[in-house]
């Protein structure tokens, strides 16, 4: 008897409510609040798996596989999706039809959208550097190979339109004129 009514006493709501419809607490609940409020809640902590990127979307991957990825100390740093052969079709496809659209656009957008990319990457620098540090990488290299990434990008984008005039001998126009460079000695 004694065990039904400990049964039933845990069974039992937190709150109950009375004729007036007023919350009434009861002492199993006073006592769990008491408890929490004494000693803070436990937190879990949750690893990020990281999808694949194809064609603008963040599919998971076909295999269901991923490996962990560890710091120089061996500490855990994130899981990284093990593409299969589908997902590697899969994204040679997206590429090849990405580059329709990459190839029809004019030199001057491409440098838009690589100098875009260089800002974008500018603005979260201490993001990126603190990443690689805790890849393993020494404060003073994090610094210079993200410096590096953007460097890069700026100059790309600044060749974008303007190596056809440097390497050709058709300068593209945006009128009805012939215009042309013959690369000449200057003494």
């Amino acid at each position: 008897m004694c065990e039904l009514l400990e049964n039933l006493n845990e069974n039992l709501p937190d709150t109950m409510y009375t004729q007036n419809d007023e919350p009434k607490t009861t002492k199993s609940a006073k006592a769990s609040k008491k408890k929490a409020e004494q000693s803070p809640p436990s937190e879990i902590q949750v690893s990020k798996t990281y999808k694949l990127f194809i064609g603008g979307a963040f599919p998971r991957t076909e295999s269901g596989r991923y490996f962990p990825i560890n710091d120089d100390k061996g500490r855990f740093l994130a899981n990284v999706c093990q593409g299969s052969r589908k997902d590697f079709r899969n994204s040679v496809v997206a590429a090849r039809k990405a580059q329709t659209s990459w190839q029809d656009r004019s030199a001057y957008n491409k440098s838009q959208i690589l100098y875009r990319l260089a800002e974008m990457l500018q603005h979260k620098k201490a993001l990126f550097v603190n990443e690689m540090r805790e890849m393993g990488l020494a404060n003073g290299r994090a610094e210079a190979e993200f410096t590096t990434a953007v460097d890069l990008l700026v100059y790309y984008a600044g060749w974008c339109d303007k190596y056809i005039q440097v390497f050709s001998a058709v300068n593209p126009v945006a009128s009805s004129h012939f215009n042309f460079s013959v690369p000449e000695l200057i003494l």
